[in-house]
């Protein structure tokens, strides 16, 4: 994918669309762009084949809500990124299948401990996550009288955020660790 990017932002050079200082964020942006279109299309295609069409935005939309306002683990390739999301995907669709009050409550639970104590980050970032998880548990509760289906999708997508909020807090740690105890 880089390499492709690459050849895309090389190309707008030659023709003077971009300048040599610009074609780096060129790159990263096509980059994003395409990375993005493929993984939307790919989740779109299994909403589809699982006739699951209305469940697969009301994900993608509380995923990119999510993800764009509060921080998490990253993957370090667009393949494992994207086994990552459709693995998020399809568990929040298997325990959507549930509509279990007492699954969902837990799993909002464990979400609210990675969005309500987070250290070593600004303030205005902790507030801003906050709000999100509370905006998250409101829109979950006016839903989940009407269509509990679709509360557990977005519960689950919260669920999910937070787990990967706390994985890349404690993959932080154990690098700092180990870099404290090289130094030593």
């Amino acid at each position: 994918m880089k390499r492709f990017c690459e050849k895309i932002s090389r190309f707008l050079l030659d023709v003077d669309n971009v300048t040599e200082d610009e074609i780096d964020e060129v790159r990263f942006g096509i980059e994003l762009i395409l990375t993005q279109m493929i993984l939307f299309f790919l989740l779109l295609a299994i909403g589809i084949f699982r006739n699951m069409v209305l469940e697969t935005i009301i994900f993608i939309i509380a995923l990119v809500g999510l993800r764009t306002f509060v921080d998490g683990y990253h993957a370090d390739s667009f393949y494992r990124c994207m086994f990552l999301t459709t693995l998020l995907y399809l568990g929040t669709l298997y325990f959507a299948d549930f509509e279990n009050s007492y699954l969902l409550i837990m799993a909002i639970l464990i979400a609210a401990k990675a969005f309500m104590w987070q250290e070593n980050h600004e303030a205005r970032n902790v507030k801003i996550s906050k709000l999100i998880f509370w905006g998250c548990l409101a829109v979950i509760g006016l839903i989940y009288p009407i269509e509990p289906r679709l509360s557990m999708i977005i519960g689950f997508t919260l669920f999910f955020t937070g787990v990967s909020m706390e994985v890349k807090k404690h993959g932080y740690k154990e690098k700092s660790s180990i870099i404290s105890e090289k130094s030593i």
